[in-house]
């Protein structure tokens, strides 16, 4: 990056321009990262990743992976929500954020993803490392703010006894 403007804040969305002036996409910015813009959108005519934004991703990206119980409804880059991740086990969805315009947006996430999938919980795991580079804390917490007990789920005919809150990554 040849220059940042001082203006930008940290997971504020903002287009980018090539050194030729050439338009490269949308993207949200975050001086404090080692990466400092993700893109979400190549389009020119979609520069927020508002609540429409937002929802029409996750409606896509659920559409894709529709009629499994036990799947990774998000996938970040992949579904144009830089940060983002949404396993689904079950009832339950586990969500990460791994990035401060994800963070940012996380109550609309949440709301948004109760709104269209109505799960029992959805437990928050913003607590993988790669968040102290994005300069997050760490933390883990539920929509409801009731803490979700460990349980069984039977995956692929195997029976599994998962820590949602405290597994590796988003349950395992």
């Amino acid at each position: 990056f040849e220059s940042i403007p001082k203006e930008l804040e940290a997971g504020k969305c903002c287009a980018l321009q090539d050194s030729r002036g050439r338009f490269v996409g949308h993207g949200i910015v975050n001086p404090a990262s080692k990466i400092l813009w993700r893109r979400y959108s190549q389009s020119k005519e979609e520069p927020e990743l508002d609540a429409r934004a937002i929802e029409s991703r996750i409606r896509q990206a659920v559409a894709k992976r529709s009629g499994d119980s036990f799947c990774r409804l998000v996938w970040s880059d992949a579904d144009h929500l830089p940060g983002l991740i949404v396993d689904r086990f079950g009832e339950i969805l586990v969500l990460q954020s791994v990035t401060v315009g994800i963070d940012l947006r996380l109550e609309m996430i949440a709301d948004i993803l109760q709104r269209l999938i109505q799960p029992r919980e959805i437990i928050f795991r913003c607590d993988t490392p790669v968040r102290v580079h994005e300069g997050l804390e760490l933390k883990v917490s539920t929509h409801s703010g009731r803490r979700l007990e460990p349980d069984w789920y039977c995956i692929d005919g195997f029976e599994y006894f998962l820590y949602l809150d405290i597994g590796q990554k988003t349950g395992f």
